[in-house]
């Protein structure tokens, strides 16, 4: 009890903790929210609008523009677009808005505010100080690098580099005076007016005198899912909150007496389990005032969120007893429409109502240009607003609202509000430009729209690429054919590649030009400016179904940033997004977001991209500032920040970076691009794939993800120097498809020969280099397996249905599938369930902590050995005995000082690396090479199947051709539920690569003749599945069984181990485990393509019904 008397006004909120969280019956909202489908303060504002009968457009997952109106309304978050830069600058220099309030005389925390060489000048200020100080930076952003009670020397150390790490734009180090003993208060002021109060309390937990603390957790926790405002608010255990409730007598798996409060955490964190009270009943109309004060410096900001700390809000407010500590001009809404304790507050209406008295209504409203997104939301619903559109003009002919008929736009948003408050389904309408009829009867086409959801979400990026006008033109008469086909027929440029492209979601590429009619003169001393025709270049990438363009390279700013501004403008106006360039630094760091539709729901994709240059190009100002328009640049620490974000929001998003090189023509990326790679994926970040040398690099698998160090060129017409500096005339055009089954999802390479001279200006895939399979048996030549059920493979209908056969009752909520029974509750993810530990997932999260882990237990990681830094002879001769070995710091991180592959040409400039970034020792550890990879299940400790994935192939018959042995191959596959949506495709790599082993689709085969369409085993694109479990050899089950036990708390777990022969005796150097994955897939266990099936559905529900006790 001290402990929570000591952080807030315990005794005035006990009661409210005693009440239990407040019940919410909203389920689109939380389906919003929690799946991350949109912006939820963007949906609630849209929603109102809609329901007004005003139309909305969206852009993205967070930006809608409301029609109907003028001015248009555009929202970001809850943000009404339209203040001024010079309030939008004052709010985020937080010494500049401390100063302004301060005249006011509003009280603010006093301090100094110091630059960032200004370290021990804040040292010195520090150590003469009385009370605890918080050190911020001055431009940062959702408490990022904030520490309070700063007092020692220490203290302030650790706090001035969180500061200086978490800076944003180089600015200052603000160090206050720390307000004691109060809480913290969002004040909500719209239109000039506080309309809401909202506190957060840290996250608590009430004994109920029969559960443990952890059970307790777990409680609140399915309660948060179950309410908007909570359900991404979820209580996670570290090892400082386990500290903190040991500090308070208990341990995990304690009871304690009933009605006692544990506390987990001093801090009220929104995405570490924070909870929120609503209390502008409580609070004394001076504070009121105060923030609305706080609004009219702000000036024209029509949303704001004022942060103010109070000894006692319920008192009239004196200069000494509070602070305002910062305004927000995005403030969050949830917290004030589902808060977890006291009364909810309507503050939409207020916003709406305020905006739209800015504005008047406007008539004769016409479709705008934009595409119609309906996401289902209940199983098996079929998708079907049109139907229901037409079905609700007939039912509300007559009715008329005010600016527009019924039939107009007006009568299409309330179709829209109704529509989607049945909770079925979702729609939207996105801004992205499709052909559509200008009438205000408005019909859509959906064919081909329920396909999206049943087969793999498939990202293609695209090299270098450019129409070459201006090399070209200098060259015309040496490459006259190549200049008259740029004049008659630019799309011929892309002929060859357009196959590649076929069925791609979306398309990104690496726009590396400027273009312009007028660019004038380049920006003194760039060599090699490009420039094409900005008309025939849309077209050509509007033809090729282009979604986004990647910008932060060296060329878009060769003639200065009002061409690029231009540019920018231009691109966006024909629908395409713009990545890595913009009007000022924020603009150009922005991500990409993708909602990717997958056959399991939606997966969000973020898109980096930034160029590491040498120094002249900052010296020619390609780079944004904070004021500036520019190109983003590949600062590790600014783009790391991001990607943390991104994925403590959202740990199941994807994250794809997509640097460029510059200064590397035609030549293999270097140490340090290759340390940066690694840096970034360590970083958060699930695939690399870069770009700029003209060349393809190559591919490396690297923590779970792909880094492909360059993909060289796609249509790039300059002719290239690949002969005169002796570089492989080729690049590559990765496709990421997110199939629902992988983590991350499956990258598939297409080579293409990009050597202009060399192919005359025709850029064409060609096949790749034929890899020999390692299979000890010809498993394409058994019989294939055949099942009875036709419907694709899901894992919670199985799951269900074997749950509900040992008497589970069984429902889904937010993608999460609840099994009860007897009062008992476990919650499924997909196959990971509530019995999981946090402790055994965040182990496996961290691959250097699982090897040190598995490595304690005995079981064969890498063989290898850690040398002090001045033992570099002996590292050396390891590195000799290896062959090839990877060589990092034992005490690393972020993938510093790391370095793969490498043999003795490599070892000096590796161990280098590795000892400046290590204090302890140098680990040197065996590259392992070749050996097949098979997925080991294991429930309970105990080894159930084992699957192995095998490349695509055909056999023949004497009689058929490739192409009808591929159509029998897919009629197979239609009779495997968990293959029904993966086909074997031929694109155009494929076929390039029957043609190099002497093949075409008409080929036929003679009997028992086999050929392998694809060296890749990804089940998506062809490859089959086979259960080894019968023939793995039972060492080797062993050692999966000894991974799940030597890591606390697993339950189910799926290990995949790269082995020389699964069959062979487990032995050393035999074998090696790649990693482990708590939410492993079933499908290929339940429907292997060969083998037995495994009912490992049936296995996990028996391990549940275990744990539960008899029924």
């Amino acid at each position: 009890m001290a402990a929570l008397k000591e952080i807030f006004d315990y005794d005035q909120i006990s009661d409210f903790l005693d009440g239990g969280l407040n019940k919410f019956t909203n389920p689109v909202h939380l389906r919003i929210q929690g799946e991350r489908i949109k912006n939820l303060n963007s949906f609630m504002i849209a929603e109102e609008f809609q329901r007004r009968g005003y139309f909305v457009v969206w852009d993205r997952k967070s930006r809608i523009d409301v029609l109907g109106l003028k001015p248009r309304l555009t929202f970001k978050f809850s943000h009404l677009r339209g203040s001024g830069q010079e309030e939008l600058a004052l709010l985020g220099d937080k010494q500049r808005f401390k100063e302004a309030l301060r005249q006011e005389n509003i009280s603010v925390p006093a301090g100094i505010t110091l630059s960032v060489h200004d370290k021990e000048q804040g040292r010195r200020h520090v150590a003469a100080g009385t009370s605890a100080h918080v050190i911020k930076p001055a431009c940062g952003h959702k408490g990022k690098g904030v520490t309070v009670g700063v007092r020692s020397e220490a203290q302030f150390d650790y706090a001035w580099d969180l500061a200086l790490a978490e800076n944003r734009d180089d600015g200052d180090i603000l160090i206050e005076e720390q307000f004691s003993e109060g809480v913290e208060a969002r004040f909500l002021v719209v239109g000039g007016k506080c309309i809401s109060v909202c506190r957060r309390i840290p996250p608590i937990v009430v004994a109920d005198g029969r559960q443990t603390i952890e059970a307790l957790i777990e409680e609140k926790n399915a309660e948060k899912r179950m309410s908007p405002g909570q359900t991404i608010r979820q209580i996670k255990l570290d090892q400082y909150r386990i500290e903190l409730i040991r500090e308070q007598g208990y341990a995990l798996y304690d009871i304690p007496e009933p009605g006692r409060h544990v506390l987990i955490d001093y801090k009220a964190g929104a995405s570490t389990g924070a909870d929120t009270l609503e209390i502008s009943d409580l609070v004394h109309p001076d504070y009121l005032r105060i923030a609305e004060k706080v609004a009219r410096v702000a000036r024209t900001v029509p949303v704001l969120g004022v942060d103010i700390i109070s000894r006692d809000f319920a008192k009239p407010p004196v200069a000494s007893g509070y602070v305002v500590l910062e305004a927000n001009i995005a403030p969050g809404l949830s917290g004030h429409c589902y808060p977890s304790y006291g009364k909810p507050k309507d503050v939409i209406t207020p916003i709406v109502d305020y905006a739209l008295s800015l504005t008047s209504p406007r008539r004769e409203l016409q479709m705008p240009s934009c595409r119609m997104i309906e996401t289902p939301l209940a199983p098996d619903h079929p998708v079907g607003f049109d139907t229901y559109y037409q079905r609700w003009l007939e039912k509300e002919t007559g009715s008329v609202t005010p600016g527009a008929g019924e039939q107009g736009l007006h009568g299409l948003a309330r179709a829209l509000y109704d529509y989607n408050r049945e909770g079925k389904s979702l729609v939207f309408f996105e801004r992205q430009p499709v052909a559509m009829d200008d009438k205000e009867s408005v019909s859509w086409s959906r064919e081909n729209q329920g396909e999206l959801m049943d087969k793999p979400f498939t990202i293609t990026f695209c090299g270098d690429t450019s129409l070459g006008y201006y090399y070209l033109d200098k060259s015309k008469s040496k490459y006259a054919e190549a200049y008259a086909r740029l004049q008659k027929d630019p799309m011929s440029f892309f002929s060859g590649v357009r196959p590649v492209l076929e069925g791609s979601d979306e398309i990104i590429v690496n726009l590396e030009t400027v273009l312009s009619h007028e660019p004038g003169q380049p920006i003194a001393g760039k060599e090699y400016p490009g420039c094409d025709d900005p008309d025939v270049t849309l077209r050509v990438l509007k033809e090729l179904g282009v979604t986004a363009v990647t910008l932060a390279n060296n060329h878009t700013m060769d003639f200065g940033p009002d061409k690029l501004l231009a540019m920018i403008q231009l691109i966006q106006e024909h629908g395409i997004a713009v990545i890595g360039a913009g009007r000022n630094l924020e603009e150009a760091r922005k991500p990409y977001h993708i909602a990717a539709r997958t056959p399991s729901g939606i997966r969000n994709v973020y898109v980096f991209n930034g160029m590491r240059s040498s120094r002249r190009y900052t010296e020619y100002g390609f780079f944004a500032r904070k004021d500036k328009p520019g190109i983003a640049s590949t600062n590790l620490k600014a783009m790391s920040r991001e990607i943390e974000k991104i994925k403590a929001i959202d740990p199941q998003s994807v994250v794809v970076v997509c640097p460029h090189w510059q200064g590397i023509d035609y030549q293999d990326t270097g140490e340090k691009h290759q340390e940066w790679c690694r840096a970034i994926i360590a970083a958060g970040a699930d695939h690399v794939i870069a770009h700029g040398s003209h060349k393809a690099d190559r591919v490396e698998a690297y923590q779970g993800g792909e880094i492909l160090y360059s993909i060289g060129n796609f249509v790039f017409n300059s002719p290239g120097r690949y002969r005169s500096r002796g570089a492989d005339p080729y690049g590559l055009v990765p496709r990421l498809m997110l199939d629902g089954e992988t983590t991350n999802g499956e990258i598939d390479v297409t080579r293409i020969m990009t050597d202009n001279k060399a192919s005359n200006f025709r850029v064409e895939p060609v096949a790749p280099p034929v890899e020999p399979t390692s299979l000890d048996r010809d498993y394409a030549r058994l019989e294939k397996n055949t099942y009875a059920s036709d419907r694709p493979f899901s894992t919670y209908l199985h799951l269900e249905r074997e749950l509900e056969s040992l008497g589970f009752s069984t429902r889904r909520t937010a993608g999460i599938l609840e099994a009860s029974r007897g009062g008992k509750v476990c919650s499924f993810l997909e196959t990971e369930t509530s019995f999981t530990s946090l402790v055994a997932y965040r182990i496996l999260k961290d691959k250097a902590r699982a090897r040190a882990f598995l490595d304690q237990a005995g079981i064969q990681v890498a063989r290898g050995e850690a040398f002090d830094i001045g033992d570099r002879k002996g590292a050396r001769k390891l590195v000799q005995s290896l062959g090839r070995a990877v060589i990092k710091p034992v005490d690393g991180n972020k993938g510093k000082g790391v370095a793969v592959d490498i043999g003795l040409d490599e070892f000096d400039e590796a161990w280098k690396s590795a000892v400046k970034a290590t204090r302890k020792q140098v680990l040197v550890e065996e590259y392992f090479s070749g050996g097949q990879e098979a997925r080991y299940l294991v429930v309970d400790g105990q080894c159930v199947a084992v699957s192995m994935r095998i490349p695509p192939r055909v056999e023949g018959d004497g009689k058929s051709t490739i192409a009808e042995l591929i159509e029998q191959e897919n009629a197979a596959r239609q009779k495997n539920p968990n293959l029904i949506k993966r086909p074997l495709k031929v694109d155009a790599s494929r076929l390039a690569g029957l043609k190099q082993r002497g093949h075409e689709l008409s080929s036929v085969l003679a009997p028992g003749e086999t050929v392998t369409i694809d060296t890749k085993a990804n089940l998506s694109t062809g490859a089959n599945s086979v259960d080894i479990t019968d023939e793995v050899h039972p060492s080797m089950r062993r050692v999966a069984e000894e991974v799940a036990l030597a890591i606390p708390g697993l339950d189910i777990v799926g290990i995949d181990i790269l082995a020389r022969d699964h069959a062979a005796p487990a032995e050393a150097g035999s074998y090696i485990i790649v990693e482990a994955n708590t939410r492993p897939g079933i499908g290929g266990h339940l429907y292997p393509t060969y083998g037995e099936p495994r009912n490992v559905a049936r296995t996990i529900a028996e391990s549940v019904a275990r744990k539960f006790g008899a029924s």
